[in-house]
């Protein structure tokens, strides 16, 4: 059996690496809260980018499920903690909306084994199985993951702004 990789695999490899990278040298020099939960950002964007590599070597529906699947558990999260670095490194008091970030992630979190969130996939572009969501859960799932990383960005250009 001979593995081949896309170049969504490819991207997915590099992410890996370089969040891997990132998170050794943030764990080995990093003090801070700052540090930490940077660090978590690193993880999460680290396995969104397994995720991809093995979706662009996936050869079945079945396993591009699956691989979805893997690859979600890094993107639930990559919003929750990249809104909370925004709010340590600026320093802004959103207890109760990391809270909630950290709550809903979790909630997808759980969804995401399920057929709920992801339920199948279409072979796309001649290369690869892009995943496809019936259900309420999914759009909602990503309503809130974008609220997360555009208020996120907004707060940060509010600090800089300033």
């Amino acid at each position: 059996m001979t593995l081949t990789l896309n170049p969504f695999a490819i991207s997915g490899l590099l992410l890996v690496l370089t969040c891997s990278f990132l998170t050794l040298l943030i764990l080995i020099y990093g003090r801070t809260k700052l540090h930490r939960v940077w660090a978590l950002f690193n993880v999460a964007v680290g396995i969104w980018g397994l995720g991809a590599v093995l979706v662009g070597m996936t050869t079945t529906e079945q396993w591009g499920v699956i691989n979805w699947r893997i690859a979600h558990i890094g993107v639930i999260f990559i919003a929750v903690f990249f809104f909370h670095v925004i709010c340590v490194f600026c320093e802004i008091p959103r207890r109760k909306f990391i809270i909630f970030a950290y709550l809903q992630g979790i909630f997808f979190l759980v969804l995401d084994s399920t057929n709920l969130f992801i339920s199948r996939t279409k072979f796309m572009f001649n290369s690869l199985y892009y995943t496809q969501s019936s259900g309420l859960f999914y759009p909602i799932f990503f309503l809130i993951w974008l609220s997360l990383v555009l208020w996120g960005h907004i707060e940060l250009y509010k600090f800089f702004r300033m």
